[in-house]
């Protein structure tokens, strides 16, 4: 289980969004479909999902709000 928030602050520095489990820590440092989108853990489904939204979106603007 990762918890740590060091790598979305890492992505975000690098004007990348963040798909990543809903997990103590890591939720701390998301803003659902802002700099990130949260998913449930051990989902498989729904994590793919949200990676094809991110790549569907326009991603500059995703950029610019990480």
């Amino acid at each position: 289980m990762e918890g740590f928030d060091v790598v979305i602050l890492e992505a975000n520095k690098a004007r990348t969004s963040v798909v990543a489990s809903n997990l103590e820590g890591l939720r701390d440092m998301m803003q659902d479909s802002c700099n990130g989108f949260k998913v449930a853990p051990l989902n498989a489904h729904p994590f793919a999902q949200a990676i094809d939204d991110v790549l569907e979106r326009k991603l500059p603007g995703l950029s610019d709000a990480a």
